[in-house]
Order: structure tokens, then sequence, then C-alpha cells
């Protein structure tokens, strides 16, 4: 993992676990890079991530601050580290999990990127939070860079094992919604009824380098899922 992300992701877990309020001014810049063994360019990096997540907010010649909390048991559309990075602090956990390899049709090899017929993990998981049912969620990871994927790190958080075990550093994502009715096999797995409406978010997650890895589809339960987006003057 390169040092800022590393470094971002030690400072989001200091933000979020210190209990700062809205207006609370962070370590200088050479502070932290002392506190972290490591250069200035490098801090600011990893601030300049921060930034983008919602979690800090800029002062010219002043500093950076702490933004306010998010809301409990709200999903950051922001975030592109999934669901258990996103809902730390509910109780959240996957259902009804299936890991099969199929091979990438053309709308797969569009998506990631690759070819047609390229090895591909589907991964099928019904998300609950705190017992209630949050999203049928389908991911589609392109077997050649995740080179090994099986039910019981589905069961848990795939990204972690990604940026853990397999050192994938995850860049950035692209995010695409519409509100649509659900189909009968949707409907099912939500406990809901055909024909409801769902917000259905498909995403396209892209290593530090570039390179589509995973193909989601998050298909939420409107009565269970609350959303929240930060926005800031370029």
């Amino acid at each position: 993992m390169l040092k800022y992300i590393s470094v971002a992701n030690s400072l989001k877990e200091y933000i979020e676990h210190s209990n700062l309020k809205q207006g609370d001014r962070l370590p200088n810049v050479l502070t932290l890079a002392e506190d972290y063994n490591t250069s200035k360019t490098t801090i600011v990096k990893a601030l300049e991530i921060l930034k983008a997540d919602g979690l800090i907010y800029q002062v010219q010649g002043s500093g950076n601050y702490a933004r306010l909390p998010k809301r409990t048991g709200y999903i950051n559309f922001q975030s592109n580290l999934g669901f258990t990075t996103n809902l730390h602090e509910e109780n959240l956990s996957s259902q009804s999990v299936s890991v099969t390899s199929i091979a990438a049709d053309t709308e797969l090899a569009e998506q990631l990127q690759c070819a047609v017929g390229t090895p591909i993990y589907h991964v099928e998981r019904t998300r609950t939070m705190d017992g209630k049912i949050l999203c049928l969620e389908n991911s589609f990871f392109n077997a050649n860079l995740i080179k090994y994927l099986n039910q019981e790190i589905a069961e848990g958080s795939i990204f972690k094992y990604l940026t853990d075990v397999l050192d994938i550093s995850i860049g950035f994502s692209d995010k695409f919604f519409k509100v649509r009715e659900l189909t009968d096999y949707e409907a099912g797995k939500l406990a809901l009824t055909a024909g409801q409406p769902t917000l259905d978010a498909h995403e396209v997650f892209f290593t530090n380098d570039g390179i589509p890895f995973d193909y989601s589809s998050n298909v939420y339960h409107f009565e269970n899922a609350d959303f929240y987006l930060q926005t800031q003057q370029k």
C-alpha cells in the first residue's frame, strides 16, 4: 500500500475515533510528518484524500479542520472503500452469500475493460444492517487481478482482503444511479414486492493505477437504506 494512502487511512481512524467536533483543528503538516515519520508531501497528499472524503476542510493559511461527523446508519456515497469501512459502527453482515466463477460477457468486458471470456468471480450477497435488509449486492471481480476469492472471504470484508492480503491499492470509482422498480428475483431477496421502488447503484472500482477490477450493483431496500453526500466548492 502506498505510504500516503496508509497515512490517510490512519488519519481517518484518528478523526472518527477521537470525538472531534466540527471545527476542531488537526495538527499541522509538520507535526503530522514527524508523527508518521514521513515527508510533508506525503502528509499533504493524505490530507487531500480526507478532504475529498468530506472528513476535513482546509482554511488557507490556517490549517485543516474536522467536519461534522456523519449521521449514524447513513451510507456515504463519496466513499469507495466498501460497506464494512463505510458502516463500521453498525452491525453490518452478509447473508445468502454465493461465489461463482463465470466468463465475462459483452457488458462485463466493457465495464471491466477486459476481453470477452475473461474469468470473473461473481459474488452475490444480501447485506443487512442491525438485522434489517439493506440491499442486494452483485459484484463481478476480474479474476486475472483478484487471483483468489471464496465464500469465507466474501462473508467478511472483501475490500479489506484486497488491501491487506492481496496488497491492492484501491484508487477511485465511478458511480451511476437509477431509480426503477424491483424485479421478482430482487423483491424476493429484499423481502419486498415486485414493482416496488429501488435505487440501483452501479459502481466500477479502479486500482490506484487506473485498472478496473470490480463492477458492482447494489439494489437498495427503499425503507431501510439512507444516504448522504457532502459537497464543497472547488
